[in-house]
């Protein structure tokens, strides 16, 4: 022992272990001791800010700690927060109450848990592989980033319903997308700045009243065309004329080639086809009829009745025989051939509309409107997209006054010889 000022040195001091033995005092422990600082073999001592540094590992049943200075690993079996398990030893983070971040990448999953049935409200969510959902409520959209050009295979979709028959199901909510009593189903326009639109709506009311129809058409005034092997071959135009075969019909209906009708089912039954709004008719200026239908080809029926009730007519007078003989001293009967766009091969024998008018016999033209119909070198005569018509059955009755004539001619006749 030093007893000069030095302390204690005691090289071979003992402490009994209370029970059965004594433990030597290893005093190099605490000999060059650095404050704050882990030295191999030598005790620890906190500074006077009580920090600690240079533990390679610490082991302890339990640890409270207020704030973690520095550092980039921690390795724990699991980590506890109140009690509760957050991180278990498989790695598994349960048991969060919220996490905000300002990115996550990587994977976010389930696995044997409850799946995740909420994230809040997203500003942004960005997919570059497969979402696979067995329900997406809401609206489905895009912003900045590329438009939605696959959905990948579905076996059904239903919007605002459940497809069950069907593969394609959409149903009206009655409230939304409405167009009076009727439900915009689908809307197509084109890409032009004043596009071309085409809808198909359904009435919103009772399938028991029948006017409450389902409608489909173009909402612009534009033709409405339908077509097989990718050409058109029915069109209803903007004005509300139908052609059949023909994409500018000249009439209500135009049906350039043969057509067959089947009228009533008993022999007795009467059909006729008349003007609605009378006929207007001038020897000088085009001449207006209703017409109610046009076709190109033949029309074969049993007969044809022509309105002549005594009760539909007035001034009725005999008519004189240089009005008739006008048709027969002015108008020749010609050989012709049609142009190749009117599709009528071969030779005919009829009469030329022109003729007709020039000679004051307008009651036998007739005169309906066609597109494709060149102003002629008179267009008192050939107006632009009008084109005339010879009505045949007319010419029956010119022909019975003339026949009445000669009848009256050859029996004066025989009354001479005689």
């Amino acid at each position: 022992m030093a007893t000069a000022g030095t302390g204690l040195q005691i090289p071979s001091l003992k402490f009994w272990d209370g029970v059965s033995a004594y433990i030597t005092f290893n005093q190099t422990y605490y000999l060059g001791i650095t404050e704050s600082s882990a030295t191999a073999s030598k005790a620890m001592v906190l500074n006077s800010t009580k920090d600690f540094t240079g533990v390679n590992l610490f082991s302890a049943a339990t640890t409270n700690a207020t704030t973690k200075a520095s550092g980039t690993i921690g390795d724990f079996g699991s980590l506890q927060v109140g009690s509760t398990t957050v991180i278990s030893s498989r790695r598994n983070i349960s048991n969060i109450g919220t996490i905000s971040a300002t990115s996550l990448t990587g994977t976010l999953q389930t696995a044997a848990q409850p799946n995740i049935t909420s994230v809040g409200t997203l500003t942004s969510l960005n997919v570059y592989g497969t979402i696979t959902a067995s329900n997406l409520a809401g609206f489905l959209t895009y912003g900045n980033q590329a438009a939605i050009t696959t959905v990948g295979s579905l076996t059904e979709l239903g919007i605002n319903t459940t497809s069950t028959s069907e593969y394609f199901a959409i149903r009206g909510s009655g409230a939304d997308y409405l167009d009076g009593s009727y439900t915009r189903m689908c809307r197509f326009l084109g890409s032009n700045l004043s596009p071309v639109e085409f809808q198909i709506e359904v009435h919103n009311g009772s399938l028991g009243t029948s006017t409450n129809a389902s409608w489909i058409g173009n909402i612009t005034a534009n033709d409405l065309r339908f077509g097989t092997s990718n050409t058109t071959q029915m069109v209803l135009t903007a004005g509300g004329r139908l052609g059949i075969g023909t994409a500018t019909p000249s009439a209500s209906l135009t049906v350039p080639g043969t057509v067959s009708v089947s009228f009533g089912t008993g022999g007795s039954t009467v059909y006729r086809l008349r003007t609605d709004s009378g006929v207007t008719e001038s020897a000088l200026v085009p001449i207006s009829y209703s017409v109610a239908a046009v076709f190109g080809g033949y029309i074969a029926c049993t007969a044809m009745a022509m309105t002549s009730d005594r009760r539909l007519k007035k001034d009725i007078q005999i008519a004189p025989l240089d009005r008739i003989k006008r048709l027969y001293d002015n108008v020749d009967v010609c050989l012709y051939d049609w142009i190749e766009s009117e599709n009528r091969p071969g030779q005919e024998v009829g009469l030329i509309a022109q003729d007709l008018v020039s000679a004051h016999l307008t009651d036998l033209v007739s005169v309906f409107y066609r597109d494709d119909i060149e102003e002629g070198d008179d267009p008192s005569l050939e107006p632009a997209k009008q084109q005339l018509n010879v009505d045949y059955s007319r010419i029956a009755a010119y022909n019975m006054k003339m026949i009445q004539y000669l009848v009256k001619e050859i029996e004066d006749l025989r009354a001479v010889i005689r």
